[in-house]
């Protein structure tokens, strides 16, 4: 009886979460990106967790295709790192970079990945992070939400976790001036979105665990 009833919990259990469709839910084009990040970014590790670099890059688009965006921003998501992290690796510049993945994967896919991308990086921090937030706020839709995910996940899986790091603490005040930068430009331009939302909710915890450590 009771074995019965967990296999009648399980399958009602995939009925709810999933369900087969008789179209495919992403195109070959998708794997082929996938494939392209995890070889660009096999041996690149988050700063602080040391953890395989390519968990980031697989949230950024699950959180992309959550709130709705399309293949393409799905596949910009994995790819948004690419230019200023991995291609730099391979000996190529900036616009080689862009223009690999334009042959690759579109112009579209490639606009997004520049809109996400900070092509400059000779300034200081700051000015390179004010140029970015420049960049978001005028950027299209799709650039908005590729790289709300991205900070979503930099500052939920990143720094959120590694909140008593003293590596991270000692740059609070400047993470928390450029999220809340990037909070303003994406809950204006999705407010609906339960990404931004929950984006500026841990922003708000974040800061008041850093009161915290602070006191």
């Amino acid at each position: 009886m009771i074995r019965s009833l967990i296999n009648f919990i399980a399958v009602i259990s995939q009925i709810i979460m999933a369900e087969f469709s008789t179209i495919p839910q992403y195109s070959q084009q998708y794997d082929r990106a996938v494939q392209f990040a995890l070889e660009a970014h096999r041996y690149q590790q988050r700063k602080h967790s040391r953890k395989p670099y390519i968990l980031h890059l697989q949230a950024v688009s699950s959180y992309v295709w959550s709130e709705g965006g399309t293949e393409a921003e799905a596949i910009a998501a994995w790819l948004h790192d690419y230019v200023e992290d991995a291609a730099p690796k391979q000996g190529l510049t900036v616009e080689q970079a862009f223009a690999k993945i334009t042959d690759k994967f579109g112009a579209e896919v490639a606009a997004i990945v520049r809109g996400c991308t900070e092509c400059d990086r000779s300034g200081t921090w700051k000015e390179r992070k004010e140029q970015y937030i420049e960049q978001i706020a005028a950027g299209s839709d799709s650039i908005v939400l590729v790289s709300l995910a991205d900070k979503y996940d930099n500052y939920t899986n990143g720094y959120m976790r590694e909140a008593f790091n003293p590596n991270v603490i000692k740059h609070r005040p400047r993470l928390m001036w450029f999220g809340e930068s990037l909070a303003t430009i994406y809950s204006e331009r999705f407010p609906d979105s339960w990404l931004a939302v929950q984006f500026r909710q841990n922003l708000d915890q974040l800061k008041a665990i850093y009161e915290l450590n602070n006191d």
